[in-house]
Order: structure tokens, then C-alpha cells, then sequence
């Protein structure tokens, strides 16, 4: 039966994107959007595009895809520190290696002076 429905909603979706997105919010009742968070903040305009194409005549349908689309939108919100962390961690790491490499620098430099002198 249920099988059924699905195979209907291929069939009177405007298009098998919208029916495809349905049966994603259907089965999804809250995304996931941490595995996004590898690229920064970039998919948060392409995540909210792909729900702000999902539209449904039935109200209490409708009132779902706005929460889960605030839910999404919240989860990159509450995700910024993660992103700003780990942006400082990388950023830290590469100026400890760029302090590393001119220690080493310097420090090959007095060896060679010394070999000399």
C-alpha cells in the first residue's frame, strides 16, 4: 500500500525532483547537517534553495518543511564555533610550522657560522 503511494506521487509530482524531495522529508524527519560542516558554510545556501523549492498545498505539510528547514539552518548556526575552531586550529598549526621552519633556518645559519669560524 504504502508502496503504492509512492509510485503515485511519481506520477502527480510536478517534477521526480519534487517527488524525490518529498519522499527525502518523508522518511528524514530531521537532517543531518553535520557531514556539510567539511565544507564550511558553503552548502547553507544550497540547503536552504533545496528546501525553499519544496512547497506543499497542505498547511500542516507545509508548517514541517519550514521547521525542518529553521532546524537545518539552526544546526549550521549552532555549528559556527566547530567551524571557527577548527579554522583557528589550522591556522595556529600553520604558524607554528612557519615558526618551526625559520628556528630551523636561523639555527641552520649558526651552525654554519660556527663550521666557518
Amino acid at each position: 500500500n504504502s508502496i503504492r503511494r509512492w509510485l503515485k506521487s511519481n506520477k502527480t509530482s510536478a517534477t521526480p525532483y519534487l517527488a524525490a524531495k518529498a519522499k527525502i522529508l518523508y522518511v528524514s524527519p530531521d537532517i543531518d547537517m553535520l557531514p556539510f560542516f567539511q565544507w564550511n558554510l558553503k552548502p547553507l545556501p544550497l540547503v536552504k534553495r533545496w528546501f525553499d523549492t519544496v512547497t506543499s498545498s497542505n498547511d500542516e505539510l507545509e508548517a514541517s518543511i519550514q521547521r525542518r528547514k529553521l532546524s537545518a539552518v539552526y544546526q549550521f548556526v549552532r555549528g559556527l564555533p566547530i567551524l571557527i575552531v577548527d579554522d583557528f586550529r589550522r591556522y595556529f598549526a600553520d604558524q607554528v610550522q612557519r615558526i618551526r621552519a625559520r628556528c630551523q633556518y636561523h639555527y641552520d645559519k649558526i651552525s654554519e657560522l660556527e663550521e666557518e669560524g
